[in-house]
């Protein structure tokens, strides 16, 4: 005898229910899922958090480390230009045309450059001789000033190789501009050449200011080509 449709749904219905161990074994199956995927959650926090850090890290390297070595860069600089301006070591050349004293250099691989930045100062050249700037042959050049101090000029190849990247005047860039023994020394490029300048005035201003006179500037040596004024 066939039962009614609602007892059949009834009995259904029942059949489809789960006993109570099957349902003790689904919550401890559920317990086990939850815990085992709580813990690689954690060890997969920790290594991203790790990766945040040395990026991090790396980011401040590559943007500070440049600055570092440029200002490494012209530490050394200055301090072997100062080294070499108090020195003064006798002319190898000596001339008021820079067109002629230039001629001088052809062991150069660039060739010297008179500066726009010294036109605008009251200067005479006197000459100049061979030097080297951090290992780069460069010629080094001697005025005088109109209050008799002394300015050194030193030219060398601007190699990107060797030296970080330098204030161009071209562009309206200023030199940069620092003090070494009582010199102030100024870096710059111009026309693809680096330019490095030394000036004692100051140290001829703190001798006045003691009373002391001037050191003068260097005079002709025997033995060396002088070359008469244009």
């Amino acid at each position: 005898m066939k039962k009614p449709l609602n007892d059949a749904f009834d009995d259904f219905y029942q059949q489809q229910q789960l006993s109570s161990d099957q349902i003790n074994r689904l919550n401890q199956l559920a317990s086990g899922v939850t815990v085992s995927e709580s813990k690689p959650t954690s060890k997969r926090i920790f290594p991203l958090i790790v990766g945040a850090v040395i990026a991090v890290g790396l980011l401040v390297m590559v943007t500070l480390y440049p600055m570092y070595l440029k200002q490494d860069m012209v530490l050394q600089i200055a301090k072997e230009v100062a080294k070499n301006h108090i020195k003064q070591k006798p002319l190898e050349i000596e001339g008021a045309s820079f067109a002629t004293v230039g001629q001088y250099f052809q062991e150069l691989d660039f060739v010297p450059t008179q500066s726009s930045l010294l036109a605008q100062q009251s200067t005479q050249l006197l000459g100049g001789r061979y030097c080297s700037v951090q290992g780069l042959t460069a010629a080094q050049l001697s005025y005088r000033e109109s209050d008799g101090s002394r300015f050194t000029l030193y030219e060398s190849a601007y190699d990107r190789n060797v030296f970080p990247s330098f204030p161009e005047v071209e562009r309206g860039e200023r030199p940069i501009r620092t003090f070494h023994s009582g010199l102030e020394i100024q870096i710059w490029v111009e026309k693809g050449v680096l330019m490095v300048s030394a000036n004692a005035k100051a140290e001829n201003d703190k001798a006045k200011n003691n009373g002391v006179a001037a050191e003068p500037a260097a005079t002709p040596t025997a033995g060396v080509k002088s070359i008469p004024q244009e």
